[in-house]
């Protein structure tokens, strides 16, 4: 039982992985879409590093009886790096387009 949560687990992180990549197919036009669809990026990063954290170890316990503490600890920091790096570039667009750019944007339909 214990290992089904596991899998269940590395079956989220692949399909946000995979909506990820596929979600950057479009061409992005002005600076409001492109700062909606960095932040947007970052969230999804941060989730899965949200995931990568509460995911539990295979073996809790090391073979001489300590716990575990770095289990997949460079995925989370990568994906950490990842969000920080995609909310760095809407930071840079927001201040290139001057500071009347709102963090959280709305798009007319």
């Amino acid at each position: 039982m214990f290992v089904m949560g596991s899998h269940r687990n590395n079956l989220i992180i692949l399909l946000l992985a995979y909506l990820l990549s596929g979600c950057a197919n479009a061409p992005i036009k002005s600076p409001q879409e492109k700062i909606k669809a960095l932040e947007s990026r970052a969230r999804s990063y941060q989730t899965l590093s949200d995931i990568q954290r509460l995911s539990p170890p295979y073996s809790t316990h090391s073979g001489k009886g300590l716990r575990n503490r770095s289990h997949n600890e460079h995925l989370r920091m990568t994906y950490l790096n990842k969000a920080k790096h995609y909310r760095k570039l809407a930071d840079e667009i927001r201040k290139k387009n001057g500071s009347d750019t709102n963090r959280s944007v709305i798009l007319p339909n």
